[in-house]
């Protein structure tokens, strides 16, 4: 059930077309795809749940050259094996991130833009590594010399112990190593330039995330990464933090997930300062029972305390901000003066 939870969460956090078609009028079903019209008149296949072992995705459906797949499109629980024809030259977030037993990816020769590297799907122009199939079972993997991207959820597996990531890499994507439970140690290059939503949510073993000491603006300080850059808490890494946290004076946002699934935390302190808490901060944190948020918080995302207990309850300024969203969502809350 969590692993389903962790689904539908990066999908509603990032959008997913999945969901998006389906508010659409231009959307069909053609043996087993779902698939958007696009406006240049090719299609986007947003949905897909057939139960093939090798999958041979399209080059067209009814007529429509397919040239784009959307986020999570695919949740192949039998499929080991797909193949990605030489049309399709966008994805979305891994599109084959729940695919449980997938160990290899095939892209077409003439594809102008994709690209598989001992069945590690790529995005060429771009240098970014977009899947790494889930049903592997290698302990260690090094991400190749010259990839600059991790992109969203390109890491969805239980079985890397280690995953080295190249000098020269200066983007991480949201989630991108969500779920990698065996994880343990990975060392951040102090090229990195961009650190998306808690790249290791759910990575519950990771004891060994180092960064380079030339890195400017990341830093762990007490089991806690922070972007020094954007004043932001990205995320709890390894084991659930227990009990009481206060986080650090100078921090502004509290990012997206940054809590995720602590659930022995029982209480957070927020410092004034703090203006931002963002979508699914506090997410299953079921033994969460107060946080107390200061009068400089402006912005609290719909689905920051999703999942929490229901003695949960907010500590806030009266007549702040905090205050006035208690009210109007129906959150547990104690006002101090």
């Amino acid at each position: 059930m969590k692993k389903l939870l962790i689904a539908l969460l990066l999908m509603l956090t990032l959008g997913a077309s999945i969901a998006q078609a389906e508010d659409e009028p231009d959307v069909y079903v053609s043996e087993g795809y779902v698939y958007a019209l696009l406006p240049d008149g090719t299609a986007e296949i947003v949905m897909y749940t057939g139960d093939v072992q090798e999958l041979v995705i399209p080059a067209q459906i009814d007529g429509y050259r397919v040239t784009s797949i959307g986020d999570f499109a695919f949740w192949c629980t039998y499929a080991t094996r797909v193949t990605i024809p030489d049309s399709v030259v966008a994805l979305g977030a891994n599109p084959f991130a729940y695919c449980v037993s997938l160990t290899d990816v095939v892209v077409s020769p003439d594809n102008p833009v994709l690209e598989a590297v001992d069945g590690v799907l790529f995005d060429r122009e771009a240098m970014t590594l977009l899947c790494y199939p889930r049903g592997r079972e290698d302990e260690v993997y090094a991400v190749p010399p010259g990839t600059v991207g991790i992109g969203s959820a390109a890491f969805n597996c239980d079985s890397l112990v280690r995953i080295a990531l190249p000098e020269g890499l200066t983007s991480i994507g949201d989630y991108a190593f969500i779920n990698c439970t065996a994880l343990t140690e990975v060392v951040i290059p102090g090229s990195v330039d961009v650190v998306g939503v808690n790249p290791f949510a759910n990575c519950t073993a990771l004891t060994e995330l180092s960064i380079s000491p030339d890195h400017p603006w990341l830093k762990i300080d007490d089991g806690m990464l922070f972007d020094t850059r954007q004043k932001r808490l990205i995320g709890c890494l390894g084991a659930h933090r227990a009990g009481h946290y206060a986080v650090p004076q100078g921090v502004e946002i509290v990012g997206g997930s940054a809590f995720f699934d602590c659930s022995e935390l029982i209480s957070v302190e927020l410092p004034e300062g703090v203006t931002e808490i963002g979508d699914y901060a506090f997410n299953y944190c079921d033994g969460l029972f107060s946080v107390t948020v200061p009068g400089s918080v402006t912005t609290i995302a719909e689905t920051a305390f999703e999942g929490c207990g229901e003695l949960m309850h907010l500590i806030v300024p009266r007549d702040s901000f905090a205050h006035q969203w208690c009210v109007e969502h129906g959150q547990r809350h104690v006002v101090e003066d």
